[in-house]
């Protein structure tokens, strides 16, 4: 008995760097182990040589973005199209919600990790998205399903797409810390010692994070007596569009409360620097205004060090306990919350439920919940 045939698409991890990226990586690896007597799985273009490129990845210039539209556009309704024909493609699958016009009879999966195109018109440039919610609306057809990241997801997509597509939970499972790669002399280059007392955020500088809130915060908790070691710790880059950046307000922020010294921007790390950040940081902070998941906080889970989140409904469900929870528009609220993890013992209960949380999220989980799926498209 022949097998379905599965096409994932993978040209997006070529400017990918977020969530997205994140998603597809794991979802790939998943897949690609599986020995399935009952599917057979293509990734297009080789999902590991995309990754790896750094071809289209950052900020781009005008004659940049414009190229990368138009092999987007290429590539997404003409090449996956003909894949599909001479593949005898059964099921395709797109992780970064655009499916092809063009089927030929193909079963079809996206995932949408937000609904943030709908409800932030004023983050993109409006010409693309324009051309991205018609060309979403195009690709979706009675064949089809959509993943949503979350619970908080689902019901967003629910409200946005119209008419009514099947929406589905698939939790994924967030990429592996390698605690093994933990190199404490690495954090001299970042002026941190010991005793280590950083927060950490791990993400770009992208308006939805919130980062001005969170530097606000940290210079009241740190400026009262016998904080004077801690610091804060943003990784990440300036956003890809200049509608989404934060980095220069952040930057204002940091100059006006005199913060040079206390808030290191390391921008885009090595592994071995993130894992090392992950795992000697007094906490993790993810003040997110808008989120569709929340990788970096079962990441944290898994280092084991205690996560406070503010309540944005995504990150309040995937964390589900686990975590301190503030009023994302509050700075107090999170001061206060910086200043619980002072107790030991809550340090040590929340380092606990993290790692049980976490454990839910594994690719087990992940890989299954797709597999179920896949079965009742076949």
């Amino acid at each position: 008995m022949a097998k379905t045939r599965v096409l994932v698409d993978t040209f997006h991890l070529l400017n990918a760097l977020t969530g997205i990226r994140s998603y597809t990586v794991e979802m790939c690896k998943g897949l690609e182990r599986l020995d399935h007597p009952e599917f057979e799985f293509f990734f297009a273009p080789d999902w590991k040589r995309v990754n790896d490129s750094t071809l289209l990845k950052g900020r781009q210039g005008i004659l940049g973005k414009i190229i990368n539209h138009l092999l987007y556009f290429v590539w997404k309704q003409i090449v996956l199209p003909l894949k599909i024909l001479v593949k005898g493609v059964d099921i395709i699958i797109t992780p970064d919600y655009l499916l092809p016009y063009f089927k030929f009879g193909a079963s079809s999966i996206t995932v949408f990790h937000d609904t943030f195109y709908w409800e932030m018109p004023r983050n993109y440039n409006p010409i693309w998205r324009r051309y991205f919610l018609f060309s979403v609306r195009k690709g979706l057809n009675k064949k089809s399903i959509i993943f949503a990241d979350s619970a908080h997801s689902k019901e967003r997509i629910e409200q946005v797409i119209v008419p009514r597509q099947p929406v589905e939970v698939v939790y994924l499972s967030p990429p592996k810390i390698d605690h093994t790669l933990n190199e404490p002399s690495l954090l001299a280059d970042l002026e941190l010692s010991k005793p280590y007392k950083y927060f950490l955020h791990v993400g770009v500088f992208d308006k939805r994070k919130n980062l001005e809130l969170l530097v606000e915060s940290f210079h009241s908790f740190a400026s009262k007596p016998g904080r004077e070691l801690y610091k804060l710790v943003l990784v990440g880059s300036k956003a890809v569009t200049y509608f989404h950046d934060s980095y220069s307000a952040v930057s204002k922020l940091i100059d006006k409360y005199k913060l040079d010294d206390k808030v290191i921007r390391p921008g885009f790390i090595s592994k071995e620097m993130l894992s090392t950040l992950y795992h000697n940081a007094f906490g993790y902070i993810f003040p997110s205004l808008e989120e569709g998941f929340g990788i970096p906080s079962l990441e944290a889970m898994n280092s084991k060090i205690p996560v406070i989140v503010s309540d944005q409904p995504a990150l309040v469900e995937v964390s589900n306990g686990a975590a301190l929870v503030f009023q994302r528009h509050n700075k107090q609220d999170l001061v206060k919350k910086m200043e619980m993890l002072e107790e030991e013992g809550l340090r040590n209960d929340l380092v606990s439920k993290g790692l049980e949380r976490a454990s839910f999220f594994s690719e087990e989980n992940f890989i299954s919940q797709i597999l179920s799926h896949l079965n009742r498209k076949a």
